[in-house]
């Protein structure tokens, strides 16, 4: 599988994921098991660098993997958190360079 398309697999298992576990109550949410099946896969094709794994994160309004009705005031300090960490693991892995 060439990089750039397990690069788009991952994205999409990733956006799937994300969207059942925002909204579990919702009539059309997958189930948890499947979920956490789709979950494995993403791990297996999501990118190793860590740039290019959690990039979302530097869009405008990224979309956590977290029911976001019982967060939504706290969402942007959520965002924040994430970006932050991974700023750090960055630096840390790769100094300023990264």
């Amino acid at each position: 599988m060439s990089n750039d398309a397990r690069s788009a697999l991952a994205k999409e298992l990733r956006e799937t994921v994300t969207r059942h576990r925002q909204l579990p109550d919702a009539d059309w949410a997958l189930d948890t098991d499947t979920l956490n099946r789709l979950q494995a896969l993403y791990e297996k094709f999501a990118p190793d660098d860590p740039v290019e794994r959690k990039g979302w994160l530097f869009s405008s309004w990224p979309d956590l993997p977290e029911r976001y009705a019982s967060n939504r005031e706290h969402y942007p300090d959520r965002i924040l958190a994430e970006r932050l960490l991974l700023v750090e693991k960055i630096y840390t892995a790769e100094g300023l360079l990264g």
